[in-house]
């Protein structure tokens, strides 16, 4: 078993993949911090005690899905592979960087790191790339492969389920050569 995580402070895709000899299993979740408007960033006003609150839902969250998992699936991950932003993905139009965007992500980041360690799971960061065609290639991999997803689950999950498998590829559970497709991903 393998977990992906997609880490957003407005919505946290988590993807748990099971990969067994009489099959794949996969489930995906979103996690949607309380007062969290789709499509909406933090406020440039939001303090830092509303930041931590967010982070310390986030982090529960992800904790409680992957316990659930080990329940569902009688066993413990091999791994926690955890999306982890580029710089690049933080740049306006205007060429400068969003700094409060990405020291966010970062404390995000490196909180779900953290409290992943300390429940004793292996954590790998996945730096990977951004955008829309990358989204899409990974839904086009993902329906290849006979992954499904309903239209308002959105990108947050297909990006989860893409780290993961690259996990389950990364820790030999998925064949190299079953994995091919993966390899073309900017992952």
């Amino acid at each position: 078993m393998v977990i992906g995580i997609d880490p957003s402070f407005t919505m946290t895709g988590v993807s748990v993949l099971d990969i067994r000899d009489e099959g794949t299993r996969f489930s995906v979740h979103c996690i949607k911090p309380p007062g969290v408007i789709a499509g909406k960033g933090s406020p440039q006003s939001e303090q830092v005690q509303d930041i931590i609150r967010r982070i310390d839902v986030i982090c529960r969250e992800v904790v409680k899905y992957i316990h659930l998992a080990e329940i569902r699936y009688h066993k413990s991950p091999r791994g926690v592979l955890v999306e982890v932003p580029r710089q690049y993905k933080y740049r306006r139009r205007s060429g400068k960087t969003n700094t409060k965007s990405l020291m966010e992500l970062s404390l995000l980041v490196g909180s779900l790191i953290g409290v992943l360690k300390q429940k004793g799971y292996e954590v790998v960061g996945l730096p990977t790339g951004g955008g829309i065609p990358k989204k899409e290639l990974g839904f086009d991999l993902l329906r290849g492969w006979g992954f499904e997803f309903q239209a308002n689950r959105g990108f947050d999950n297909s990006d989860a389920l893409i780290v993961a498998l690259y996990g389950g590829m990364m820790f030999g559970l998925i064949p190299r050569e079953i994995a091919k497709p993966i390899d073309r991903l900017d992952v």
